[in-house]
């Protein structure tokens, strides 16, 4: 309790002028633990940071990241929160963790769109305090897929690995500007399982108007596309009856 405490003592809000009611929440609940919240400016110099301190930024689009993350221990308001809420370890390494959102995931892509958003993903992961492998190995919790049928999709599916798409990434980041969210958690999954035709565009002849309607409905049910005409390049599956 002792080295809580003086973990929690070493926390430092950064003032960026805004009115942060995430930022608030967490002051709160260190007063209800008998801390005292301390607060600096967020135009503070390089020479002014101590880098024994623990740094609170409620945005890390902001000037002061570039400059924290650098020399200390930089976290988000959440990361605190999820430590007192349910006792999860404030993040020891020197790498900026916005939430622990993503803590124990171990992710890994397939096929999630273009190199530029797959980036965007991988550095959420990392700074909502998740991990990723570039390989499928036996340390994958969940594989995330923009699209099904990749030797990856597959042997998750065969192993019961949950496969999920890109969309839990950016729901809990975006959920976690402003509250705590486990990305874990069923109600969060729920919502981001990889429907199994996620990408395919199917494509169907000699049904009379009303299977075609049901089919099209079915599509887009579960994930795909359905398309009234085969299109080079652009089906994915066809079926003829």
């Amino acid at each position: 309790a002792n080295m809580t405490t003086r973990m929690l003592g070493r926390l430092r809000f950064v003032d960026s002028g805004k009115d942060d009611a995430l930022m608030k929440k967490t002051e709160q609940a260190l007063r209800d633990r008998g801390v005292e919240p301390v607060w600096v400016s967020g135009d503070l110099k390089a020479e002014q940071v101590n880098k024994e301190s623990i740094y609170i930024l409620e945005n890390f689009d902001t000037p002061p990241f570039k400059l924290l993350a650098r020399k200390c221990r930089l976290v988000g308001p959440g990361v605190v929160l999820a430590h007192l809420q349910r006792g999860l370890p404030l993040p020891a390494a020197m790498q900026p963790v916005f939430s622990l959102a993503m803590l124990n995931v171990v992710a890994c892509f397939t096929q999630p769109g273009p190199r530029e958003k797959r980036d965007q993903l991988c550095e959420r992961v990392l700074l909502m305090g998740g991990k990723v492998q570039g390989d499928f190995t036996r340390h994958v919790t969940h594989l995330i897929a923009g699209q099904v049928g990749s030797t990856k999709y597959n042997v998750a599916r065969q192993l019961g690995i949950p496969v999920m798409l890109p969309s839990w990434v950016e729901d809990c980041w975006e959920r976690g500007l402003d509250d705590v969210v486990y990305a874990a958690d069923e109600g969060v999954l729920s919502h981001h399982r990889c429907p199994p035709l996620t990408g395919c565009t199917i494509t169907v002849t000699g049904l009379d108007e009303g299977t075609r309607k049901q089919v099209s409905e079915l599509c887009r049910k579960h994930g795909g596309v359905y398309s009234g005409e085969l299109v080079k390049d652009t089906c994915t599956r066809s079926e003829e009856h």
